[in-house]
């Protein structure tokens, strides 16, 4: 009794301290607007306003479940926005088999989410030279309409899309917690000069609802470069 009396206490503290190490962060997010070890160009973009800081009007966090956001687009009162381009349609991806459909490249009020819970996998866990693949998701409104872009190949929904990958990049060495990320493309292109370039594939849908349930029109697929960073605190 007394040794299983230990051990459950042991478990009970391991438990504990696991805990207290995975906890909802408010991280300071840079969203690249360029970098050539990526692409020549990025299709995914700041506001050219500066890094996103967690604040009543802007959510920059690392949820313990497994998760990483900004967003501009479900709070009160926002003021930053996100770039998106979609300067690099896939022929044949759009309704019909026809060319994708995209409403105009610029600056949108976004919910820009890796939720890596649906992989299996957590930021929050990484430690030095470690990465993992999550599923990313950028949601916005324009003309009137609620669109999505998702990389994610494990839903049917957008099946032939890339996940992202996310890296620790700091510390660099040791066993201790990551406490800055990266997120970029999974996967790369070598160009006929013999450069690589960095991308992920992405489907625009359409957001709607049908019967109380959410459906997604798509619209077509693109490819997206983009690096972000996150920083803890």
């Amino acid at each position: 009794m007394r040794l299983a009396s230990i051990l459950l206490t042991c478990l009970g503290l391991s438990v504990a301290l696991q805990a207290v190490q995975l906890q909802d962060i408010a991280v300071t997010t840079l969203v690249s607007d360029y970098d050539t070890g990526i692409a020549p160009a990025l299709q995914i973009q700041s506001d050219k306003a500066g890094t996103y800081v967690n604040s009543r009007t802007l959510q920059s966090m690392i949820y313990k479940a497994g998760s990483w956001e900004i967003d501009m687009y479900n709070v009160r009162n926002a003021t930053r926005q996100v770039y998106v381009a979609f300067t690099q349609p896939i022929a044949g991806t759009g309704p019909g088999g026809g060319a994708p459909i995209a409403p105009a490249t610029g600056n949108y009020l976004a919910h820009v989410t890796t939720e890596c819970f649906n992989y299996n996998t957590n930021p929050l866990s990484l430690t030095a030279g470690q990465s993992i693949s999550c599923p990313m998701a950028v949601r916005f409104d324009a003309g009137g309409k609620t669109y999505a872009v998702h990389m994610n190949p494990q839903n049917p929904n957008w099946a032939g899309t890339n996940p992202v990958t996310i890296a620790c990049i700091f510390p660099t060495s040791g066993s201790n917690l990551c406490s800055q990320w990266r997120i970029t493309p999974s996967t790369s292109v070598v160009n006929p000069d013999g450069s690589v370039t960095y991308r992920s594939v992405g489907q625009l849908d359409i957001v709607g609802t049908k019967k109380g349930a959410t459906t997604f029109t798509k619209q077509g697929q693109f490819y997206f470069s983009f690096v972000i960073l996150m920083t803890n605190p």
